[in-house]
């Protein structure tokens, strides 16, 4: 009879299994560390505000869709800063068919766009 001994059987099944379920724990803690930055935080006063208006071009998490770039993991070409933000957001990107929100959203209304973008360009999170 060929194979191993019984117990390097069990052994190697054994360890099989607890690289198995590491890889699951792994896996699972690995996905809050990732995928938040793209999910909506619950109560989040700008993300509303977000979904409302620019959910429709740029994505739910800002993932980008069919009429609209993605705004995170990838450069923009306004700049991600703020105020950068700010004054596409106002004035609109013709040229790649974003329109001005000026005079649809006040200026409070922009900065709080501008600034949720801004945040989870760089990670951040609203807390309350």
């Amino acid at each position: 009879m060929t194979g191993k001994p019984a117990t390097e059987k069990r052994s190697g099944e054994k360890q099989r299994r607890w690289l198995q379920l590491i890889s699951i724990i792994v896996v699972m803690l690995a996905i809050p560390i990732v995928g938040h930055r793209y999910l909506p935080e619950p109560g989040d006063p700008f993300m509303e505000l977000y979904q409302e208006r620019c959910a429709v071009c740029h994505g739910n998490h800002m993932e980008g869709a069919a009429q609209g770039p993605a705004l995170v993991g990838r450069p923009l070409r306004t700049g991600d800063s703020v105020d950068k933000l700010r004054v596409a957001i106002t004035q609109g990107i013709p040229d790649r068919g974003m329109p001005a929100w000026q005079d649809i959203l006040d200026e409070g209304q922009i900065s709080s766009v501008a600034l949720l973008i801004a945040e989870r360009r760089q990670d951040l999170a609203w807390a309350a």
